[in-house]
């Protein structure tokens, strides 16, 4: 008798195999050794076939037919197993002879539980939960261990997971324990209800048990089901109101609650006991202030979360502003469902939601197009990875900032150095506002033998483009924390979307994944200009303050550090002060880092341990005679940038016609033409071009006359 139902159980009665017998002992003992249960699968390795491998491995059993499972073992292939010889490793023959050829007991397969994650140059698939004699005997989780060869995915090896055996006895299953009601008030330290916080409740074995109306096992693969529910650290996090409530089981607990950079992380221990209802309360505290002192924070960069999950993360984060960014995998469209072009109605006082867009080009880049009005396509073009194979490369990224430029947007470079093939041209013609400075890895860093996010962010203003320095997370999976990497802009005025947006334009920013700097140069601050007559020392003075663990406060001018401080620990604040020579114009600005990785910001393909302590201000700049800085090496690197996107133009970019080509020349051109006027004035002026000095052109990205292109929107029609 046979019985199957979807891509969940399955049932087959017959003997019991030796693997699931005398093997089953060793198969505990081989994955006690580090294996720890996959419950997760990363969005690259979700493919069809693997699912289908995992149904193939359940039939094979459950039909006692070899050759279904024969064509996905690789010829390499182990499993352990054993018999009346006693334990030993089973080659793909001996496998599937011995094991499944001769599963003829009760068994079950069940498939529900199984997810891919990346593993190396493999992929782990599982667990295929078996159960012997219906589950009664036992139940033995399966892993499948994947590699690529000829094309196709094979099974190289099987190991088994005890602990999750254990989770999945009867005895501990949630439906056979007597569960009573809990509940939590989590307040502020001046006693006030806080809107919301991140908590995760462990009992003594460390068994997660989530809150009401949330899921014990969290997806954790890319875009899949990404909101509400967070894994920090290998801990799994709900996202609750102040007052939540909780069914656990008789016994002790501990509850764990977190609510942002901005707040000490509390601990309470608690027991439930049989029969008496249980109500327990915790207190978080602030270390720091930022609104108070006329800072809003903001993550420029979330992807996946509706409105309503996203205002939830914001004020569990005590995030103002949360950037949910519409955009384009494929032929797949996410986000646009909530794009209204204004904040989300949602919103509420200190916290905004806004559905924006990233438009998004492998080789051009990716730009951030923040208090959007209306959604500019192509969202995502090019080739496989960003927009489609065989995908045409019109238009230029340029162009779509122009777009959003004529809506009052703001554009922001995302996640430097990563896709910066049209990031000097567009900085160029003056279409880009701010940079990513902070959203993966080591900002502080090389990237190989390519400049790092601060050393290409250093190459723009050196060569006299001010543009500030955002952050976000780029949030697309449930192992990503919203506003764990954060911009903070220091407000003028009322609190609100269209203030941030107007202090990000003015430089008054700073970004940060734990640290907060402050910044005084004879007065001014981030983002203001001291213009002197003649050359003239100043002294800056910059502070760090900080929860988590923090070595080196520095001061950087014009792109080197000029001054340092060794921080032995504590929240500071720490501070230091250097009198700084002025010759010619030239900028300043403060930041800070540690060695210490931070759980909140992890993705096995690009930060798989987290992100480090950093911290960064935008410059205070100076000017000297009427006159800014413009470094002839800084401009000739950003012609040498502007070149190659102008080679890949003419020869490696796909058109729908030869016109196209000619207009994306023409607008890689006519920056080329401004960077070489920049040039040869900062050569001619000593590093430095007239203040007021805007290239030859005075209009924000004005493309059409740049180029002398008479009617642009005859040449965008891919834009509409």
């Amino acid at each position: 008798m046979r019985r199957l139902t979807g891509f969940g159980a399955f049932r087959h009665r017959g003997p019991l195999p030796g693997l699931f017998a005398c093997g089953f002992a060793l198969a505990l003992a081989l994955s006690s050794a580090g294996m720890r249960p996959v419950l997760a699968h990363s969005g690259t390795d979700r493919l069809d076939d693997l699912e289908g491998i995992a149904a193939d491995f359940a039939l094979a059993l459950l039909n006692r037919d070899p050759d279904i499972l024969k064509p996905h073992l690789h010829s390499d292939f182990t499993a352990p197993g054993g018999g009346m010889a006693g334990p030993r490793m089973l080659n793909a023959g001996q496998f599937l002879n011995e094991v499944v050829a001769r599963a003829e007991t009760d068994l079950t397969v069940h498939l529900e539980r199984v997810r891919t994650v990346a593993d190396g140059n493999g992929v782990r698939l599982g667990p295929i939960v078996i159960g012997v004699g219906s589950g009664e005997v036992a139940q033995l989780p399966a892993i499948l261990h994947l590699v690529s060869a000829g094309g196709a995915w094979l099974i190289a090896r099987i190991s088994y997971e005890p602990e999750l055996a254990a989770r999945l006895r009867r005895e501990n299953a949630r439906e056979y324990l007597q569960l009573q009601e809990v509940a939590f008030r989590v307040t502020s330290g001046s006693g006030e209800g806080v809107p919301a916080l991140r908590v995760s409740i462990e009992d003594s074995d460390g068994r997660y048990w989530p809150p009401l109306g949330h899921r014990e096992q969290v997806p954790l693969g890319w875009g899949e089901a990404v909101g509400g529910d967070v894994v920090v650290g290998g801990r799994t996090h709900a996202y609750v109101p102040g007052r939540f409530r909780a069914l656990l089981p008789p016994g002790r607990y501990s509850l764990y609650a977190e609510r942002g950079m901005e707040w000490a992380p509390t601990r309470v221990d608690f027991e439930v006991v049989a029969g008496q209802e249980g109500s327990i309360e915790a207190r978080l505290e602030r270390w720091i202030h930022m609104r108070a002192e006329g800072w809003l924070s903001a993550d420029t960069h979330v992807h996946f979360l509706d409105p309503h999950t996203a205002l939830l993360e914001a004020q569990g984060e005590d995030l103002n502003i949360v950037n949910v960014l519409a955009t384009k995998w494929g032929h797949r469209l996410t986000g646009f469902e909530h794009f209204t072009g204004a904040p989300s109605r949602l919103s509420e006082s200190g916290h905004w939601v806004y559905v924006n867009q990233e438009s998004r080009h492998g080789f051009l880049g990716h730009t951030i197009l923040l208090g959007l009005k209306q959604p500019i396509p192509p969202f995502a073009w090019g080739g496989p990875g960003e927009g489609v194979p065989g995908g045409f490369d019109f238009p230029p990224m340029s162009l779509v900032a122009r777009r959003a430029l004529d809506q009052g947007a703001l554009v922001s470079w995302a996640h430097l150095p990563l896709h910066v093939g049209e990031l000097a041209i567009d900085t160029a013609l003056g279409c880009i506002a701010a940079v990513d400075l902070l959203t993966w890895g080591d900002a502080f860093a090389r990237a190989g033998d390519r400049p790092g996010a601060a050393e290409l962010w250093y190459r723009l203003l050196n060569a006299g483009f001010r543009v500030p320095a955002l952050a976000g997370t780029d949030k697309m999976l449930n192992t990503q924390v919203v506003g764990s990497v954060r911009s903070y802009a220091r407000l003028e005025g009322e609190p609100g979307y269209g203030a941030w947006l107007e202090a990000i334009r003015s430089g008054r920013t700073q970004v940060t994944t734990g640290p907060v700097l402050s910044l005084d140069v004879d007065g001014a601050g981030i983002g203001d200009v001291i213009s002197m007559d003649s050359p003239e020392p100043v002294t800056a003075v910059a502070t760090a303050r900080s929860r988590v663990p923090l070595e080196r406060l520095e001061i950087v001018v014009g792109g080197k550090i000029r001054a340092s401080l060794d921080i032995p620990g504590g929240d500071g604040p720490h501070r230091l002060q250097a009198e700084i020579p002025i010759e010619k114009p030239d900028w300043i600005a403060a930041r800070a880092w540690g060695r210490t990785l931070l759980p909140y910001q992890v993705w096995t393909d690009l930060t798989p341990e987290g992100i480090p302590v950093m911290a960064h201000t935008s410059p205070v700049y100076i000017e000297v005679a009427d006159r800014k800085l413009a470094r002839p090496r800084a401009v000739r690197d950003m012609i040498r940038s502007a070149r190659r996107a102008l080679s890949w133009a003419q020869g490696e970019a796909n058109y729908h016609t030869e016109r196209e080509r000619s207009q994306v020349e023409a607008v890689f051109r006519g920056a080329l033409y401004r960077l070489e006027a920049r040039l040869a004035r900062s050569i001619a002026m000593d590093e430095a071009i007239p203040a007021d000095w805007d290239g030859g052109d005075g209009a924000m990205c004005a493309i059409g006359r740049l180029v002398r292109i008479e009617n642009l929107e005859n040449v965008t029609h891919e834009i509409e």
